[in-house]
């Protein structure tokens, strides 16, 4: 009795415990399914979306089931699209691996045409669009020719018109031509937005409609679109309210005509929480391609395509969401988004976004044309690929995000002030082992003329604290990292390579600082004319610069700052801490030989200043016989700037065109302080040389030479050589020498005395050199044969020298390799 009383005690336990039934995997086909069909198993599938639908509103499908879309069909969306309701249900595909995705397209194709009047086709969709898709009004359709997207019927055809004064619900233009009640206005509101409204009054020259997020402002552009009027040029297309259809296009029956309608073509429910979406393609929606809103929700290899807003989307507190391997492109918003509403945890990696919001004005209204945007905190965006958008390649504004291995190249192609990689005022944020490159602004025809653009690789903006990037590659963008009046922001690690300036400072907002920035073993090269720029007279407070490496071939300029151009040496006496910070040496070109004489009439200044003028009467030359700093020579010319500003001039010459010349300049100063000075070089009749704005930081005692090439367009008789010169103060100068002769050079190339490898994959990659050939990277080591780089990493090869084949490969060039280097430690350890 002892031993039987726990095994009846087991047994009334397991009698007690509830019975769960076992998952059942639900099939359709539609090309071999019924939906008289029982739907469970691969012999009897349903056909259409509705089926399955029903099935979870029935007795049929319960939470933790499979849904499974036979490879190779295409479904019809229908009104509602395929809805997941139950908790745990997951949604794949079964058929052959090799075949086709199954798709579900939301796309009215268009075979036939009502009538035809002087090539604009015209049908009627009422009952189609109706019965097909539920939709009752055009809003947010879009239309499709042979896989390329069309334009709405606007005015003007092309290029944009103008905001002479507005607000947020109103507008005057500078012509009111074209403008009509029931038309919808899409303007350039800011830099970073294009915002759409139907009008819906006009009187007095102005325009009223709905408020938009952003202000009308005056120099924008805007443009008018969605009445029958303005449809006059191929590719126009305009579906009315009454759901009439009419388009302007050759022949367009023989071409595949396709209107993307269905709002959506998955969703799951925030009931459906723990869903699994894998394996489907969704194309032509006018909403989401596919939406999730229930917690630990996934997408996994799935692909959408042709929509209008958003193509996947993890709406409102669906925590812990993932988006991983899937594939999204053509889309008018925003590719890849995750909740905004107080979530936690999403997982965005391994996914490829290519042509997002690439149509001005169409997509979201005041947002959208991004790749990737993640409003949960604590999100991990990683490994993605991101390619050609109008906005952001990647924004986030979740605390703790970590961004990882992307790859984004150019982002910003519609808007700008943003960045392939964006995030402000969070902070906790890692941005590491990214790849962005190619991000500049290519619309700035729709901002007002001559207002400052800005296109960055990474954006740190406004606010931003205790975030951290670290180890990124950014190449060939406007600005490579810019920190926006951001805070203990830690940049180490980086290679910005060859970027408009590389590293950018702003300091522009009232009663915010940059403070307390670790800048640190960053590598900084390019062959522009600089690479810092600060916007501040309080930059040296902005935090610590160490141990990085500059490498500027052509311009003796680093820093551009409120004082003036900076050189390296410059930088490194103001900024301590960057003392063991190194730069570069480059050869702008190689002189063959000189002909003719020195053309300036006595430019070494050697016995008097005849022959030399200057402007205004108080910019003053004189000859100096003693006196001269050292360095200069005596005799020298003593240039005295007593109004800040002056010019001097030669006397007359011959340039002839297609002759190349070298002008030289030796140049001092006796001052209290240091101080810029800029010089700007003329030719008569006061054209600027191309490429000659020189712009020393000056101190006493200092001799500066510059030296520089340029040919002339055109050949000038009776040429005066104008130098003028801006400071900062009141300054006497001394100019050692000044000439110009004709030469016979060559322009070195930068780039040739340059090898830039990346690595945009996950594992380790080995690159091949040119044989017989050995290099350094900035730091100082060798390189030959091949070059190993780092997941997302990569490295600046410099100087090629003669080397050993790759099959006998020697270790050491030592001394005479380090001698030639470009980049080199000034204070090696």
């Amino acid at each position: 009795q002892a031993v039987m009383q726990p095994l009846l005690v087991v047994v009334v336990v397991l009698a007690c415990a509830p019975l769960t039934a076992a998952a059942t995997t639900w099939y359709a086909s539609a090309s071999k399914g019924d939906d008289g069909a029982a739907g469970n198993s691969q012999a009897a599938p349903v056909r259409t979306l509705a089926a399955l639908n029903a099935l979870q509103r029935g007795v049929g499908v319960h939470a933790g089931d499979t849904l499974s879309l036979r490879r190779g069909d295409t479904f019809a969306v229908g009104p509602a699209g395929l809805v997941l309701s139950l908790p745990n249900l997951t949604l794949t595909a079964y058929g052959d691996e090799g075949d086709d995705l199954p798709i579900i397209d939301g796309g009215l194709r268009i075979t036939e045409w009502d009538s035809s009047t002087n090539g604009v086709y015209c049908t009627d969709l009422r009952s189609k669009l109706n019965t097909s898709f539920g939709v009752t009004k055009p809003d947010g359709v879009t239309l499709w020719i042979d896989g390329v997207q069309q334009v709405i019927a606007r005015y003007p055809n092309s290029g944009w018109l103008r905001i002479k004064d507005g607000w947020k619900n109103w507008f005057t233009p500078v012509d009111p031509t074209g403008i009509k009640v029931g038309a919808t206005v899409r303007a350039r509101t800011v830099h970073w937005s294009y915002e759409y409204r139907v009008i819906t009054g006009f009187a007095n020259n102005n325009v009223t409609f709905s408020p938009l997020n952003y202000e009308m402002t005056a120099g924008y552009g805007y443009y008018l679109d969605g009445l029958i009027d303005y449809l006059d040029a191929d590719g126009e297309w305009l579906l009315d309210k009454n759901l009439l259809l009419c388009l302007k296009y050759p022949s367009p029956t023989k071409h595949e005509v396709v209107l993307a309608a269905a709002p959506a073509g998955i969703t799951a429910t925030s009931s459906s929480k723990n869903a699994i979406i894998s394996s489907v393609y969704v194309r032509y929606a006018t909403s989401v391609g596919i939406q999730v809103s229930g917690s630990g929700s996934t997408v996994d290899g799935c692909q959408v395509s042709h929509v209008n807003s958003y193509g996947i989307a993890a709406q409102w507190y669906s925590n812990n969401a993932t988006i991983q391997n899937c594939v999204v492109w053509n889309c008018n918003g925003i590719a890849i988004t995750t909740s905004w509403g107080g979530s936690i945890g999403a997982k965005v990696r391994n996914n490829n976004v290519t042509d997002i919001g690439l149509f001005r004005g169409y997509g979201i209204s005041g947002v959208g044309a991004e790749g990737i945007v993640a409003g949960s905190a604590y999100s991990q965006i990683l490994g993605n690929t991101i390619t050609r958008t109008g906005y952001n390649g990647i924004l986030f504004a979740g605390v703790g995000t970590f961004v990882y291995g992307n790859v984004i190249s150019y982002a910003m192609r519609t808007l700008d002030d943003g960045g392939g990689i964006y995030f402000g005022g969070i902070n906790g944020v890692v941005i590491r082992d990214n790849i962005v490159f190619g991000v500049a602004n290519s619309d700035i025809e729709s901002c007002p003329p001559n207002s400052w653009h800005g296109a960055n690789g990474i954006y740190v903006d406004e606010s931003s604290l205790d975030d951290s990037v670290l180890d990124n590659t950014v190449y060939e963008c406007e600005s490579g990292i810019y920190i926006h009046v951001s805070s203990r922001i830690t940049v180490h690690g980086n290679m910005m390579y060859n970027n408009t300036i590389n590293l950018r400072f702003s300091n522009n907002v009232a009663g915010k600082t940059i403070r307390d920035c670790i800048i640190s073993e960053n590598v900084v090269a390019g062959f522009g004319e600089e690479s810092l720029y600060v916007d501040s007279d309080s930059w040296k407070l902005f935090g610590t610069f160490s141990r990085n490496i500059y490498c500027l071939p052509i311009s003796e300029v680093l820093a551009v700052t409120p004082d003036g151009g900076l050189s390296l040496a410059d930088w490194k006496k103001e900024v301590e801490s960057d003392a063991r910070s190194c730069g570069s040496t480059f050869t702008e070109y190689t002189i063959n030989g000189y002909s003719g004489t020195e053309l300036l009439p006595n430019g070494a200044f050697s016995t008097s200043v005849a022959g030399w003028g200057s402007w205004p009467s108080q910019s003053v030359i004189s000859w100096q016989q003693t006196g001269c700093p050292t360095g200069v020579g005596s005799p020298c010319g003593h240039w005295e700037l007593a109004g800040v500003s002056g010019l001097i001039n030669s006397g007359s010459f011959l340039l002839k065109k297609g002759q190349m010349y070298e002008f030289n300049i030796t140049v001092s100063a006796t001052v209290s302080v240091p101080f810029s000075a800029t010089f700007i070089l003329n030719a008569s009749p006061y054209t600027t040389v191309p490429g000659f704005v020189w712009s020393p930081l000056l101190s006493a005692g200092q001799v500066f030479t510059k030296s520089f090439l340029f040919t002339p367009t055109v050949t000038q008789n009776n040429t005066r050589l104008n130098l003028y010169c801006t400071a900062t103060t009141d300054v006497s100068l001394y100019l050692g020498s000044l000439s110009l002769r004709a030469v016979d050079a060559k322009l070195n190339d930068p780039s040739d005395q340059f090898v830039f490898l990346t690595n945009p994959s996950a594992v380790e990659t080995s690159k091949h050199l040119a044989d017989q050939t050995t290099y350094a990277d900035v730091w100082g080591a060798e390189q030959h044969c091949d070059v190993s780089l780092d997941p997302y990493g990569s490295t600046l090869l410099v100087n090629p020298v003669p080397g050993p084949h790759c099959d006998n490969a020697a270790a050491g060039l030592g001394v005479s390799l380090l001698l030639l280097l470009l980049c080199v430690w000034a204070n090696a350890i």
